[in-house]
């Protein structure tokens, strides 16, 4: 019954004039301050294509830098016991890069590279606790990394027949590292620094389509 709205019927802690009772109708609630989301996003994306005649070439560039902030009542109620305000930011950047075969080469082909870095995390997420008389941050960063090769290739074996085969290589890295702080003093028991995991792997794909008419195709794959 903390300073919310209690159903018909209810006994509550904190009944009608006690310091925290709720007060207001059954659709409001009693906070400390009013909550607060904002969000400062900065995008881009580009695409160059061009044809040397014998190869085409194609990068593809995307960036983005989002920094949500919210502030809000942790305790839901007008205690002032727990207000929490969360900075995050979010970047990210990715790069592609493709040859491929001229459009009228009988066999159909495409070889390129992927990358992508994105940082993440708090800076910080601070809870104030007990009006302010005891602050508790806690500052993090994500850092993921992506690097992939691939290579692909269609041919006709057959009048409206096509063998397609296709590999990918990926290695993808995370390292986590952050700190949390009580009135400025960092516990060393909550401490993560330099903890980072490596994944690699292989995957292909063999298909083979048959076109039987222009709005009928039929076809089996193997990944």
């Amino acid at each position: 019954g903390l300073a919310r709205t209690p159903l018909p019927g209810v006994v509550v802690a904190n009944p009608p004039g006690a310091p925290l009772a709720h007060i207001g109708g059954f659709h409001d609630v009693a906070l400390t301050i009013n909550p607060n989301y904002t969000t400062t996003e900065k995008t881009f994306s580009g695409k160059i294509d061009h044809d040397f005649g014998a190869v085409r070439l194609t990068s593809i560039t995307g960036y983005s830098d989002l920094d949500p902030k919210v502030i809000y009542d942790l305790d839901i109620s007008p205690a002032n016991s727990q207000i929490v305000n969360i900075d995050n930011f979010n970047r990210m950047f990715t790069q592609e890069v493709q040859l491929k075969s001229p459009v009228e080469s009988k066999l159909q082909w495409i070889v390129g590279a992927f990358y992508m870095d994105v940082e993440a995390g708090f800076e910080p997420q601070r809870v104030l606790l007990s009006g302010g008389a005891t602050i508790q941050d806690i500052r993090s960063k994500i850092d993921t990394s992506s690097l992939a090769g691939f290579a692909q290739g269609s041919y006709e074996i057959f009048t409206d027949t096509r063998l397609t085969a296709g590999v990918r290589y990926t290695r993808d890295r995370r390292e986590v590292a952050g700190t949390t702080a009580i009135n400025g003093v960092v516990n060393p028991a909550a401490t993560v620094s330099g903890r980072a995991t490596t994944w690699k792997k292989a995957t292909f794909r063999v298909a083979l389509d048959h076109q039987f008419t222009d709005d009928f195709m039929a076809y089996a794959s193997v990944n």
